[in-house]
């Protein structure tokens, strides 16, 4: 289950992440930090 969270999230960082650019305002980012 863990595994399958991990890759989900890289996969938004992958593909979604880099078409809505950088909006984020927080550092590290949302997934970055869920990667945490």
């Amino acid at each position: 289950m863990r595994t399958l969270a991990i890759f989900l999230i890289r996969l938004y960082q992958w593909t979604v992440s880099p078409l809505l650019g950088p909006n984020c305002r927080f550092h590290p980012s949302c997934s970055q930090y869920a990667l945490e």
